[in-house]
């Protein structure tokens, strides 16, 4: 059995220290704000950020692959997360030490490989999603869905298989979370219209952060359909979401600005029910389309919605944060 994560290294290793206990949220009375981050994480660390290599001027076989990079993500934090909490990975995990590719992590490497993946459906380098390439790296899972989605070769992944069903008993059945789509959920085919569609948003975002991270698409104003990676969120006085903190598989692109973790305000517009990412590297308005949770081994440290409830019903002002390292 393996003791780490062999993904771990580079960039990455900087970003996360297993035996470190991080204090989960930040609030400011002051500002009307308290931010709260996925179990484990800070501004500072915690957080994965894989990077393509293709840019608009390099097109690289990487092109289409912000779902895998996301999905990379969202897997060497909870495989880090399995680790803090006491227990070994499974020798089924591939043994890669290095990105053979440069990548920051070797994970991103595996949805790479034509032997596991198929991006290219009828002469067109497809992408898929974040939920897809999870169920296929945990427990072998491939997709029925057809036209603009990648295929995962029959009988690879399933890197977790042996050990699906105590994650499942442990975790629950669900900790790969259903899909979790902004039309039906807040937007025009919502079940009660009456609820502004930044409450439901912001009900879901909190549900997600408390059990773990997440991938989610939107529907960028330059690039079109894009993945990324969920870390954190800001909420104001009443509990509705202003900011969320990402990472960003195309940090590499010449109109990105700095790498690593960014963040950007949240913007809605109740009449269409429509949740956007605003004031972005990609232009304004970028629909929000569904979301993607991942839910995370618990390791005792305090929590963050307990103090989110204390901010919004006392309004007092706190401090949780965890200092620089």
């Amino acid at each position: 059995m393996k003791a780490i994560n062999p993904h771990f290294r580079s960039l990455k290793t900087s970003f996360f220290s297993v035996g470190t206990l991080v204090l989960l949220a930040s609030a400011s009375a002051s500002a009307g704000t308290t931010t709260v981050f996925a179990p484990g994480v800070t501004r500072e660390s915690g957080w994965y950020d894989v990077n393509k290599k293709s840019t608009e001027q390099r097109s690289e076989k990487d092109f289409t692959y912000c779902w895998a990079a996301s999905a990379s993500n969202l897997i060497d934090y909870w495989e880090s997360r399995y680790v803090a909490a006491g227990n070994n990975l499974p020798n089924t995990i591939p043994s890669l030490n290095d990105s053979l590719g440069g990548y920051e992590s070797s994970t991103f490497d595996i949805f790479l490989d034509d032997s596991n993946w198929n991006s290219v459906v009828n002469g067109s380098s497809r992408g898929a999603d974040q939920r897809v390439a999870l169920k296929w790296y945990f427990n072998g899972e491939g997709h029925t869905f057809s036209g603009n989605y990648a295929l995962p070769v029959p009988g690879t992944g399933g890197y977790w298989k042996s050990e699906y069903t105590t994650i499942q008993k442990q975790l629950g059945d669900n900790f790969i979370q259903d899909e979790i789509s902004g039309y039906s959920t807040w937007g025009g085919y919502a079940s009660d219209k009456s609820v502004s569609t930044i409450k439901i948003f912001s009900e879901v975002i909190q549900n997600i952060l408390s059990k773990g991270a997440a991938g989610f698409g939107a529907n960028t104003s330059l690039r079109g359909g894009h993945a990324f990676t969920l870390w954190g969120a800001d909420f104001d006085s009443v509990g509705l979401v202003t900011k969320v903190y990402i990472t960003d598989s195309d940090d590499a692109e010449r109109t990105l600005t700095a790498s690593g973790l960014r963040e950007y305000e949240i913007t809605y517009d109740d009449f269409k029910r429509e949740i956007y990412l605003s004031n972005t590297d990609y232009g304004n308005k970028n629909l929000i389309t569904n979301l993607y949770g991942l839910s995370v081994y618990p390791i005792p440290e305090p929590s963050a919605f307990g103090l989110l409830a204390g901010v919004f019903a006392l309004g007092m002002a706190c401090s949780r944060r965890k200092a620089r390292r």
